[in-house]
């Protein structure tokens, strides 16, 4: 079976790769056990981060439900208006006012209900 063989820069990249980390490995290996004082500073992080208050789980149902609902309004009502469908509305909404149920408020009814 053949392996297949990496293009020159890239076994080069890799060979280089191995080398640094060996010589960090080495480093970390030295200097492991020495201890770098920091004044505290340390623990004053982790008594902070303790007493943050608890992150926060989102938002509510009912704040996705508000938001939820004024996009879908807000595309209603671009939609209609962007689509020449004013006309349809000023009209549905007048047949509505004087309670007379015409095409115009069924062709309201379903542009709402597709929306």
């Amino acid at each position: 079976m053949n392996r297949p063989t990496l293009p020159q820069d890239q076994a080069t990249h890799l060979e280089a790769d191995a080398a640094l980390e060996q010589l960090l490995r080495q480093d970390a290996a030295q200097w492991r056990d020495a201890y770098i004082d920091n004044d505290g500073f340390s623990d004053r992080v982790m008594a902070r981060i303790d007493a943050l208050p608890a992150p926060q789980t989102g938002l509510s149902i009912r704040q996705r439900l508000t938001i939820i609902g004024a996009a879908v309004l807000g595309g209603v009502l671009l939609a209609t208006f962007a689509g020449n469908g004013a006309d349809l509305l000023i009209d549905a909404v007048m047949d509505l006012a004087t309670e007379t149920v015409t095409s115009t408020v069924l062709g309201l009814v379903a542009l709402l209900a597709s929306a």
